[in-house]
């Protein structure tokens, strides 16, 4: 289990965009993400990830699985009232320090590497890294209702489910 490496951003992206695509694709609506996609979202995001919270699972060297939670930098953007100036940009700033929440947006590992304990270990490392950081609040997102493996262990940890998505398909007559 490592951290991310933000000094090798783009080579630690090609690790995470591998693994994205391959422990994702037998899930229900998954589309796989082209590289520009993948590349641009992580850019996107690069500045508010903190490389603690983003951990690789890596087995005799190989990439397996990863881990992303990232701030929930919502209030601070709220407190910017939707104006960068002219003191937009320093209420965010200093909104960014209080954060106290986090959400573990991605967690995942290939196919053949399931059910050997790393997601156990992801959820330890994140939990010990919100304790280390006064995180009050942590939220997995967009859990498949069916995935046992990753639900049951969430809830044995204290953690409840609080909202569902849902999509319904509506036969048209065509």
């Amino acid at each position: 289990m490592r951290n991310l490496r933000i000094g090798k951003f783009d080579e630690e992206l090609k690790i995470l965009w591998d693994i994205y695509n391959a422990a994702w694709e037998k899930n229900w609506g998954f589309v796989p993400l082209v590289w520009e996609e993948f590349h641009f979202c992580a850019h996107e995001l690069r500045h508010i990830v903190n490389p603690e919270f983003c951990l690789i699972a890596e087995i005799d060297s190989e990439p397996c699985g990863f881990c992303l939670g990232i701030p929930d930098i919502n209030p601070a953007l709220k407190s910017m009232n939707g104006k960068m100036f002219p003191l937009g940009w320093l209420r965010f700033l200093l909104g960014k320090r209080n954060i106290d929440v986090y959400r573990v947006s991605i967690l995942g590992t290939k196919r053949n590497f399931r059910k050997m304990g790393i997601e156990g270990i992801f959820y330890h490392e994140v939990y010990k890294s919100l304790i280390k950081n006064q995180i009050s609040r942590c939220e997995m997102s967009w859990i498949l209702e069916d995935n046992r493996d990753i639900i049951i262990p969430i809830q044995r940890l204290g953690g409840s489910i609080y909202k569902r998505h849902r999509i319904y398909e509506r036969d048209c007559g065509h």
